[in-house]
């Protein structure tokens, strides 16, 4: 099989298996596949629609094993794709998941793992690629566990350990809370908009003190709203959302 049909053969087959996951092809999910398929594919429409029955029989003889299918697709686009390609196909699956008009969580899943996997492979070559990483890694610890003692011949025993405290707390969020572009693991990302999907009322315990200096707890009603917050790459302009629940 030439390369051109296998790249238009498996995209097929991840839109069928991402579409179909929530057990029916909506009409205007079947029109969105042919819609890229075609502008993809290079070749006659008569080679298309047989591609595309050739996706269905792939997917009917992998129906135990459909999870691994879109692993072994993700595998191979995160392969031949460079960034701004791997920025497409998610855009892509993300126009076809809203297609219909709904979200569900069986697409969701699909799409979230797909969108994992593809992604891991260009993340991991970075790590990779970093001469001594785990050597100046570990460089960095010790020297982190030393500089309280440096410190404290200069400054107080309890500012030095201060200073290591918040220091390593900003290492800390740097590595594991900081937002990145999941695409090409950049910081640098601005919030361009947000949007309240719902809003309601609610209860939440709050505590405070009487006179008499005891603390009590109270019941009190409160609003929370459903915010979606759009952000963007400023290096490779990939997009995506946030939701989260807030209280007003």
């Amino acid at each position: 099989m030439d390369n051109n049909k296998e790249v238009a053969l498996r995209l097929i087959e991840c839109m069928l298996i991402i579409s179909y996951s929530d057990g029916h092809l909506d009409e205007s999910e079947i029109e969105v596949i042919i819609n890229i398929a075609s502008q993809t594919w290079n070749g006659s429409d008569d080679d298309l629609k047989m591609l595309i029955q050739q996706a269905i029989k792939n997917i009917e003889n992998n129906n135990d094993s459909l999870s691994r299918k879109m692993d072994d697709n993700a595998d191979f686009f995160s392969g031949i794709l460079d960034s701004e390609g791997k920025t497409q196909l998610i855009n892509i699956f993300e126009e076809l998941i809203n297609a219909d008009g709904k979200i569900t969580k069986e697409e969701l899943n699909l799409f979230n793992k797909f969108h994992d996997r593809i992604l891991c492979h260009q993340y991991d070559k970075k790590v990779n690629n970093h001469e001594g990483y785990k050597d100046s890694l570990i460089i960095f610890g010790a020297s982190l566990l030393a500089l309280p003692f440096g410190l404290a011949n200069i400054i107080s025993p309890q500012l030095s350990f201060l200073i290591v405290a918040v220091a390593a707390g900003y290492i800390i969020w740097d590595k594991f809370f900081r937002r990145r572009c999941s695409v090409c693991c950049s910081k640098r990302n601005i919030l361009f908009d947000e949007q309240e999907l719902d809003r309601w009322l609610g209860r939440k315990t709050v505590y405070e003190k009487t006179a008499s200096g005891k603390t009590k707890s109270k019941n009190v009603q409160t609003t929370y709203m459903k915010i979606k917050r759009f952000y963007r790459c400023n290096d490779c302009a990939y997009e995506w959302a946030i939701i989260s629940n807030e209280e007003k």
